[in-house]
């Protein structure tokens, strides 16, 4: 975050090439997105704000937190989030949990709030419905975190719910 802050690209080249001890590594849908335009989207926050696509030159950078409220990897990333969060909001980083329907369950609006509020989440919340949304990013585990540079370029994807988020 602070590179696309400080107005520079995070550098998306290839990977370096593996040890030939090594697995090959493979790449996740969600992350063939990295360094391509962010697909286009527009969502209503729980608070009644809209979140769009047009609104990432708004910001230095926009996160979008994919999560579930019924997915326990989900809850254990909201504090590593959150201390994200509260370092970055103020450089103009918008945080944005975009919420997904995981199974057959569905959640009113009030338990969504309550679920991420009592796992210690202050994101903006928006209900991504019938996962029109999450298709488009590709997303097929949660949490997914997408960074979104001011350009609209996606800068960066993180697949589940890393201890070492600030990173």
């Amino acid at each position: 975050l602070d590179t696309l802050i400080a107005g520079k690209e995070i550098a998306t080249g290839p990977a370096p090439a593996p040890s030939p001890s090594a697995k090959p590594q493979r790449r996740r849908p969600a992350q063939e997105l990295e360094g391509e335009e962010a697909p286009a989207f527009t969502l209503k926050t729980m608070g009644g704000d809209t979140i769009s696509s047009d609104d990432f030159g708004k910001h230095k950078a926009t996160v979008l937190n994919f999560v579930a409220p019924n997915c326990g990897f989900c809850k254990r990333q909201v504090p590593n989030v959150e201390k994200v969060r509260s370092e970055y909001a103020s450089k103009g980083v918008r945080f944005v949990n975009v919420i997904q329907k995981m199974g057959t369950r569905e959640y009113e609006s009030s338990e969504v709030e309550e679920i991420f509020k009592k796992a210690g989440s202050n994101l903006d919340l928006a209900k991504d419905e019938g996962n029109a949304i999450v298709g488009k990013y590709k997303v097929v585990s949660f949490p997914t975190m997408f960074v979104v540079s001011s350009d609209g370029t996606v800068a960066d994807v993180t697949i589940g719910a890393k201890a070492d988020l600030e990173t």
